[in-house]
């Protein structure tokens, strides 16, 4: 029904660009996320109507922002899940997690239209102007590496991301989670000293200051000799 009630989005902005006097703002509930575009589209202010209590709105948010998954199994339905970004928030074993959400599947268009709706009540993209830019749809990484604004890639170090900064000539900032991740990380800051393990694992969060650090080192002078050794490696490989 959600993404049935977008298909409205296109009737409504004819309607608001045709009428003689049209509305000066738009009052839609928390489901109606879309209606934001719309919006900002037409240049008048949304109105958010909330059902749901601050707590509960605030759990939502961060579901489908932080996108949280299960760890351990993907049928462990007691698996709990934490939100630290919420003060006083509790945690919440997987199954009683919104069902809309456990439903959700990377690249289904229905739910990738939800997730954006959601999305669209936080206003993260109005935050982030001038700052970033969002990106939907398939990414092109190795086209982002090559630009000549790249100064390092934070990355969790899986390979393929590994043999492409190495091949972009990128510095890297590892956070390995899993897998492969530590030995890769190992191989770049230990052996190939082309990268920096920042952190790791999943059991602690990295401190915004610390992180942003990190980030000031690898736009700066302390990293030419990474860099310097990040183009050997790729005349090497080649």
């Amino acid at each position: 029904m959600l993404h049935a009630l977008g298909e409205l989005h296109d009737p409504l902005l004819r309607w608001f660009r045709s009428h003689p006097s049209p509305p000066t703002a738009i009052i839609s509930d928390l489901f109606l996320g879309w209606t934001h575009h719309l919006a900002s589209q037409l240049s008048i202010l949304r109105y958010v109507f909330s059902p749901c209590g601050a707590l509960a709105i605030s759990i939502i948010n961060s579901l489908w922002c932080e996108m949280p998954t299960r760890r351990n199994r993907d049928d462990d339905e007691d698996e709990i899940i934490q939100f630290p970004k919420i003060t006083n928030s509790s945690f919440y074993p997987w199954w009683q997690l919104s069902p809309l959400y456990q439903s959700y599947v990377e690249g289904d268009l229905v739910l990738e239209f939800i997730k954006d709706s959601f999305r669209a009540n936080t206003r993260f993209e109005d935050r982030v102007v001038g700052r970033g830019v969002v990106i939907r749809g398939w990414a092109l990484q190795v086209v982002i590496l090559r630009h000549e604004a790249m100064g390092a890639y934070f990355t969790q170090r899986g390979w393929n991301s590994t043999l492409e900064s190495i091949t972009a000539r990128v510095p890297m900032m590892a956070w390995p989670m899993g897998a492969d991740q530590f030995v890769n990380a190992t191989l770049i800051e230990n052996e190939l000293n082309i990268g920096v393990r920042v952190f790791e694992g999943d059991r602690a969060m990295l401190g915004a200051d610390e992180l942003a650090q990190h980030l000031l080192e690898a736009t700066s002078h302390k990293w030419t000799e990474r860099r310097a050794r990040s183009y050997s490696c790729t005349r090497c490989h080649h």
